[in-house]
């Protein structure tokens, strides 16, 4: 019995031990310009854009790109209302639009923004759109916005060269605004500073490269030195959080307010699955990519479950949902996150009182995958992770609490990428004993 025991307990450490580093696929962009923005405005069509007029499309999901290059400037951003029109933003005041997935793109001409203006950072939040303007280190920025597709506003702000704005919901606003840039006078002079609504509300000594709100209230942000802050409080106070790393952070993205990716220099990647309280970090097989961008959205197989830099995870009706997530670098790098897929279960329904093993087969699993069935009665003893395409797991599926219907079988990747089929499993009535 003892050694039984003994077996178990190295079953379990081996299972603990497994491998949490997600798998990132190399898509070929055609390109070697450095790429700063991604966007993805339906489950296949994405975006990309770039440093001397690169803007790449794809139309299936990231997996092979074309170029549709236009003009010679460095585009900093790019960001969709709909399938068909997008808007891409660069150095010399360059605003281009397109109402035709790329097809073609035409110059947007706006009173105030010229040669000497430069577009950093970009936001949207429905059909509101916000891009930051930096007219140099020394000289007054602006963000230009459209709300509900209607016409173009600058706002001044003053004293700060900034890098990106933010726009997103609030509780007592239409929408939030957050700009971050440095301030080059008052008592903020050579600091980065983080404003809301046009109010300082954060002033640090590192520099500040992207934020980002899950929701009013919970935010975060990211710079150099591996610099990461949160908020819960919708910037009342921040607190700092390390993902134990020092290269410079230059963007983030969250699906829930719990988990989600810090990606930067020399290919780090980090990930938290409790709101930042630790994280997961590695860096890429090729440690030489600067990583400028990470594009994440939920997909389903019958809508899009979420889209954009803020997505909520849910399970549809009668869908399978899964998180893609995509890297924008240096050298035109375009990397795809591999998340699992389910092809198959077996056994499909079992009765009341059933115990004995499932097997899910399929993608894209990592050795640490679990699998689950979120539904009263079931036991998921562990799961055991035999390749990247089959998984099995132990169950035990209560007499008394588990009621007969079909029920969803998920797999979680250790990184928090998860694929759910609705209705694969089905429990049956336990027929009596005669």
């Amino acid at each position: 019995m003892k050694s039984k025991f003994a077996l178990i307990l190295v079953f379990l450490l081996v299972l603990a031990a497994g491998q949490a580093r997600a798998a990132w696929t190399t898509r070929e962009s055609g390109t070697t310009q450095d790429l700063n923005a991604l966007y993805f405005p339906a489950n296949a069509s994405g975006f990309a854009v770039g440093n001397n007029g690169t803007i790449l499309r794809s139309f299936n999901g990231g997996v092979t790109w074309e170029s549709i290059a236009s003009g010679a400037a460095n585009h900093r951003d790019a960001i969709f209302l709909s399938s068909e029109e997008g808007y891409v933003v660069g150095d010399g005041g360059v605003i281009l639009r397109t109402t035709n997935r790329g097809s073609s793109f035409s110059t947007v001409a706006i009173t105030g923004i010229g040669a000497g203006s430069n577009f950093k950072k970009a936001s949207s939040y429905g059909n509101n759109l916000a891009f930051a303007v930096s007219n140099g280190a020394s000289t007054n920025s602006q963000v230009l916005a459209s709300a509900e597709g209607g016409s173009w506003t600058l706002t001044t702000i003053t004293s700060v060269d900034v890098a990106g704005v933010f726009i997103g919901s609030s509780e007592t606003l239409p929408f939030d605004t957050w700009v971050w840039g440095r301030a080059f006078e008052g008592t903020e002079s050579g600091k980065y500073v983080v404003l809301k609504n046009g109010t300082v509300n954060l002033s640090l000594a590192a520099k500040i490269n992207a934020l980002f709100f899950v929701n009013p209230l919970t935010g975060y942000l990211v710079g150099d030195g591996g610099l990461i802050y949160k908020t819960i409080n919708g910037g009342s106070s921040w607190s700092t959080s390390s993902a134990g790393v020092t290269e410079n952070l230059n963007a983030l993205s969250f699906i829930t307010t719990s988990f989600g990716w810090v990606v930067g220099n020399l290919g780090t990647i980090a990930y938290t699955t409790n709101g930042g309280s630790s994280w997961t970090s590695y860096t890429l097989d090729d440690a030489t990519v600067n990583i400028n961008d990470i594009f994440v959205k939920l997909v389903s197989s019958t809508s899009a479950a979420g889209v954009g830099r803020v997505a909520t995870l849910r399970i549809l009706a009668s869908a399978t949902v899964s998180v893609n997530a995509y890297l924008a670098g240096s050298g035109g790098k375009v990397l795809q996150l591999t998340s699992p897929t389910i092809t198959g279960v077996s056994p499909t329904s079992e009765p009341q009182g059933f115990i004995g093993s499932i097997e899910v087969t399929g993608s894209g699993f990592l050795d640490g995958a679990a699998i689950s069935i979120e539904a009263p009665g079931f036991t998921v003893i562990t799961t055991v992770f035999e390749s990247v395409g089959k998984l099995w797991a132990p169950i035990i599926i209560s007499t008394s609490e588990a009621t007969p219907g079909a029920k969803n079988v998920t797999v979680q990747n250790p990184d928090t990428t998860v694929s759910t089929t609705v209705g694969a499993f089905t429990v049956t009535a336990r027929v009596a004993a005669v």
